[in-house]
């Protein structure tokens, strides 16, 4: 009787943790909340998304105007991504380094506005919160 209830109780387990880790990876699939606002979706211009050789999502603006390419910044994903990483700078120019895709000025004028950024928040002329709306602003 002991082996019986013992023995039921392990399959009992197995088909517990079988289902638990279904249910994990199913909404892993499904789960849209990362990166996720309307405005974003509403707005988003797919054309100027592809994805690169580790499955990351990237902004390509190489065959953009620069006037435009700012318009297209303040309204993708990636903008939205590169705000929530404040203030962790070096992981900005990362992300814009390796996700951002521009041939003209526009990605070193990014760059050069985080670092600056960075160099004035760091010094104390700047807060947290004026920091992160100059560069929500560019």
């Amino acid at each position: 009787m002991n082996g019986t209830v013992i023995f039921g109780g392990v399959i009992l387990f197995f088909i517990i943790s079988g289902l638990i880790t279904f249910i994990d990876d199913l909404q892993d699939d499904v789960d849209v909340s990362h990166g996720y606002s309307e405005s974003n979706t509403y707005k988003d211009n797919n054309q100027f998304q592809a994805v690169n050789m580790y499955g990351e999502t990237t902004l390509v603006l190489t065959d953009v105007n620069e006037a435009r390419k700012k318009e297209i910044w303040k309204e993708s994903f990636l903008h939205q991504e590169m705000l929530k990483l404040f203030p962790n700078f070096t992981d900005m120019k990362k992300l814009v380094e390796n996700r951002l895709v521009d041939d003209g000025a526009f990605k070193n004028k990014l760059l050069q506005k985080i670092a600056d950024t960075e160099d004035r928040y760091i010094g104390g002329l700047e807060t947290g919160q004026s920091a992160r709306t100059a560069l929500s602003k560019f």
